[in-house]
C-alpha cells in the first residue's frame, strides 16, 4: 500500500489535466457572458472566487496525499479517472446548452428585478430540467473529483454544493415566480433532477 516511491509523473499528469479543463471552463464562463452581456461582464465572470480555489485546492492535496499512500491512484486510464472525465464532459454539456439556450435571460448575478430581456425559458434542455446550469455544475463539480478518486472531496463537494444550490434556487425561483406567474405551472411540471441535502 504505502509506497516511498509514488508515481510523480502520473500525479502530475492528472493535476495538469484538471487544471486545463477548470481553466477551460472558466474562460468559457467568461466568454459566454460576455457574448451574451457585453456591458456587465468583468472578472466575476470567470467565476474563481476564493471558495472556488480552496475547494479545488483541497481537492488537490486528497489526491496527492492519497496518491503518496496509494501509488495505483495516480493512474491516467484507471475507471474512476475515465468515469470522472466523462461525468466532467456531460456537466459541461448540460451547463453550456442551459446558458447557450437562454441567452440573455442568463445570468451569473440573481436579478432581482425584471429586465426588459429577461423571458421564461421552458424549451429545450429546461423543458426537461429546471435549472439545467447547476445540475450541470453540481454534476461537473463532483465528476471532477470521482475523476481524482477522492472519496472525501466527493461528499464535501456534494454537502457544500447541496447547500449553496439549495438557498440560491430557494432565491431566485421566488424572484422567478414574481416575474412570471407561469412559473408555478413549469416548476411543478419540471424536475431539477438534483437530489440536494437539507
Amino acid at each position: 500500500m504505502f509506497s516511498l516511491s509514488p508515481d510523480w509523473a502520473g500525479i502530475f499528469e492528472m493535476i495538469l489535466i484538471l487544471l486545463v479543463i477548470l481553466i477551460g471552463y472558466s474562460i468559457a464562463e467568461y466568454f459566454l457572458q460576455k457574448h451574451f452581456h457585453p456591458d456587465t461582464t468583468d472578472r466575476s465572470s470567470f467565476l474563481i472566487t476564493p471558495e472556488y480555489c480552496f475547494a479545488f485546492g483541497v481537492g488537490i492535496l486528497e489526491f496527492l496525499v492519497e496518491s503518496i499512500i496509494f501509488p495505483s491512484k495516480s493512474k491516467l486510464g484507471n475507471k474512476c479517472s475515465i468515469f470522472g472525465l466523462i461525468g466532467m464532459t456531460i456537466g459541461l454539456a448540460i451547463r453550456f446548452s442551459a446558458i447557450l439556450h437562454a441567452g440573455k435571460s442568463f445570468t451569473h448575478r440573481l436579478a432581482f428585478r425584471k429586465e426588459p430581456e429577461h423571458k421564461l425559458i421552458t424549451t429545450g434542455i429546461y423543458r426537461y430540467i429546471r435549472h439545467p446550469s447547476y445540475l450541470g455544475f453540481l454534476i461537473f463539480a463532483i465528476s471532477s473529483q470521482i475523476y481524482l478518486t477522492n472519496p472525501i472531496a466527493i461528499i464535501g463537494f456534494y454537502v457544500r454544493l447541496s447547500i449553496f444550490f439549495r438557498q440560491r434556487i430557494d432565491i431566485e425561483e421566488r424572484y422567478l415566480l414574481k416575474f412570471f406567474p407561469e412559473y408555478e405551472k413549469y416548476r411543478k411540471e419540471t424536475r431539477t433532477w438534483m437530489i440536494l441535502l437539507f
